[in-house]
């Protein structure tokens, strides 16, 4: 009778077992190995999760030597020294250890083992599984002692023969690598996402997707540093995300009960708080019926806040700032009536393009155009302007047909009826209002979170709401030592002070001015000459969409010389019920002070009368209505920052201990691309002070 294996003799069965497989994951990583490794192996190290960490050791050492040969050829070519790629090389191999070593990234001078920083968040360092990243950059493979005391290459598992295998085919060992050997390697050992940051390092995607340029802050680079931060709005939150990240001890206190700052988005229930006023939102609870209040709007080339959409997974649609569709008003022109923005913009071409291509026929224009330049000209102004035979304008289909259909339909009608071009000239149409959209800010595409722009907000809160503060306003802000005291009364009423080596202040100057501080003249006198606008925003529910139903328009904006300026038609819900319009944008300062000193009803009604020239029977389309003063909101005191790029750029170089964020230290003011711009900047240099010190 065979006897059965005993139990020591089956336990050394499992080894080997383990040993034979091929090169896999280590055995916290297998998926089929439910049970941790010392279980499995009766306390001792797993032989597959050795070989495993020696094989990756031995393949980081060998890809740094790669793409040191390989930065070399480039030098070569190109006559640059190596010291002129060590920064780039070093960002490179920092990305390959952060992959293939699933560490976090090393900085190119790494700290002492024992330090503080290091040797408590990644005791790994002092094991010698880290090695130093400018010692990598060498070309000749590393060995580390534990390595070295192992068996010899010849008889090692599967990860040693791999590796020889490797250089057999002209992996690591080849003496003249190339950008598509390099990567070949590095894929087929870390996969394509560690391709793809190796290529973005190497500058090989150009300016690709969207993307988040976060401030270059290494892993626990910021360990037992702290940072209070002065506000929790855009700008307040992604400064304390980022910082976070790299290990800061982050302290953020919100004067308020709510983040975001003027990013808001009112819904049904929602309670607006100014001075001496509040509004209870009355919009109905559906997805679609809501208004932004504060931004509203992300031009395609914000590429910071289209990035953070794209890594929070924010859904976009587009935001439709242009409509043809959409109406001109002025009411001392065109007897009153709004004209449609189709007919202004191609009567205004056409009259143009006449007056250009008659000025060339009289040769008012031969000293800078040759015979074969005037013929190309008029060509170009004929198809521009829709000019007839004889150069004249007289109207063309662009500007429409007559009609409730607008097109040609079955037969061709008459087309619309030119403008009177003296009318033209006499509106305001042509002193910005034509060609808004060509603002850089303003030109197509632009997007809009699905939902509303609060999404933005919702999910910086998600990531970094634990480190804030809310209903705590900022009392006092002082110098201590080296760094910062910030006194605040807590929401309990109590007075209290935090203490932290830097701040970042985004609050708003025409608040900031006011509160106590040590800042230096410099700064003090650039906060108190940022204005801020009075803007106001006049949002209602309507019963049925009927700028769609009656006059074909699905998004756009309106205009008119009335105070509310314009009027916003909702880019989503299209064909629903209800909408929510914004019945007025207002950022002129006359205009906004006179909204502003409004009560709730008497802004509602101002605007409703304003809009009824442009859609007659406007205020019976109502249900109910909100309105939100920026001028009198608690902690804001206005809108956004007028353009002053003496004072943006005083604030950016910081104070001491001191920095500012937000979009008024920026030349994107009103902007949320401002903001975290600002943020970015903020951190950025609060790292460079505190690993300099």
């Amino acid at each position: 009778m065979r006897r059965s294996p005993g139990r020591a003799a089956r336990a050394a069965g499992r080894v080997r077992d383990c040993e034979r497989r091929p090169m896999p994951r280590p055995c916290g990583a297998d998926p089929g190995l439910r049970r941790p490794p010392l279980a499995r192996h009766r306390g001792r190290q797993c032989p597959r999760h050795e070989t495993h960490d020696r094989f990756r050791r031995s393949l980081v050492a060998r890809i740094a030597g790669r793409v040191r040969r390989f930065a070399g050829s480039i030098a070569r070519r190109r006559c640059v020294s190596h010291a002129g790629l060590d920064k780039k090389l070093v960002l490179i191999v920092n990305k390959l250890m952060s992959i293939l070593q699933e560490t976090p990234e090393l900085p190119a001078n790494p700290p002492n083992p024992v330090d503080r920083a290091w040797g408590k968040a990644h005791p790994r360092i002092a094991t010698g599984m880290h090695r130093p990243v400018t010692a990598m950059l060498g070309t000749a493979p590393y060995t580390s002692p534990r390595d070295a005391a192992r068996k010899p290459r010849d008889q090692c598992d599967d990860g040693g023969d791999l590796g020889r295998e490797n250089e057999r085919e002209g992996g690591f060992g080849m003496h003249k690598p190339t950008r598509r050997t390099l990567l070949s390697s590095i894929g087929a050992t870390a996969g394509s996402a560690a391709v793809y940051r190796t290529m973005d390092a190497l500058g090989m995607l150009g300016p690709g997707a969207a993307h988040v340029a976060t401030p270059d802050l290494a892993p626990g680079s910021g360990e037992g540093g702290h940072v209070v931060i002065l506000g929790a709005g855009v700008s307040g939150l992604a400064a304390a995300r980022e910082m976070s990240k790299a290990g800061w001890r982050c302290t953020v206190l919100e004067a308020t009960n709510r983040p975001g700052g003027r990013n808001l988005t009112a819904r049904g229930g929602d309670v607006l708080a100014e001075r001496g006023m509040r509004q209870e939102v009355c919009f109905d609870p559906e997805d679609h019926l809501y208004a932004n209040l504060g931004p509203a709007r992300i031009p395609y080339h914000h590429r910071t806040v289209l990035g953070y959409c794209k890594e929070f997974g924010i859904d976009l649609e587009v935001f439709t700032n242009d409509n043809r569709a959409a109406l001109f008003h002025d009411s001392t022109r065109f007897g009153g009536r709004p004209v449609v923005a189709r007919r202004v913009l191609t009567d205004m071409r056409g009259y143009v393009a006449e007056l250009l291509a008659k000025a060339i026929d009289r040769g008012s224009l031969d000293a800078k155009l040759t015979s074969d330049d005037k013929e190309r000209v008029r060509a170009m102004l004929t198809s521009f302007g829709g000019l007839k035979e004889d150069r004249g304008y007289a109207g063309t289909n662009r500007a429409g047909y007559q009609g409730a259909t607008v097109h040609a339909g079955l037969q061709a009608g008459d087309v619309e009826e030119v403008l009177d071009f003296s009318e033209l000239l006499g509106a305001d149409f042509w002193q910005y209002k034509l060609h808004f959209s060509h603002f850089l800010n303003q030109n197509p595409t632009l997007f809009q979170p699905v939902g509303g722009m609060d999404a933005i907000v919702r999910a910086f809160a998600e990531r970094a709401g634990h480190l804030v503060q809310y209903g705590c306003v900022v009392l006092q802000i002082r110098r201590q030592d080296r760094g910062v005291r910030i006194v605040y009364r807590d929401p309990g009423g109590a007075e209290r002070a935090v203490s932290a080596d830097f701040a970042i202040c985004t609050i708003p100057a025409p608040v900031l001015k006011d509160i106590p501080n040590d800042f230096s003249s410099e700064t003090q006198t650039a906060i108190e000459s940022l204005e801020f606008v009075e803007a106001v925003k006049v949002a209602f529910q309507a019963r049925r969409r009927f700028w769609e139903d009656d006059s074909a328009i699905y998004g756009g904006i309106s205009w008119t010389d009335s105070d509310i300026t314009q009027i916003w038609y909702p880019c989503n819900g299209y064909h629903r019920p209800k909408g929510v319009l914004v019945g007025a944008y207002i950022w002129s300062s006359g205009p906004g002070q006179r909204y502003s000193a409004m009560s709730g009803p008497e802004r509602l009604r101002a605007a409703l009368a304003e809009g009824e020239p442009l859609h007659p029977g406007y205020a019976g389309e109502m249900e109910c209505g909100i309105s939100r003063a920026w001028l009198n909101v608690p902690f804001q005191n206005g809108g956004w920052p007028r353009t002053n790029p003496d004072a943006a750029a005083t604030l950016r170089e910081g104070d001491g201990p001191f920095h500012f964020a937000g979009d008024q230290v920026t030349a994107l003011p009103g902007w949320q691309e401002g903001a975290l711009l600002a943020a970015h900047a903020a951190a950025g240099a609060i790292h460079r002070q505190f690993t300099g010190r």
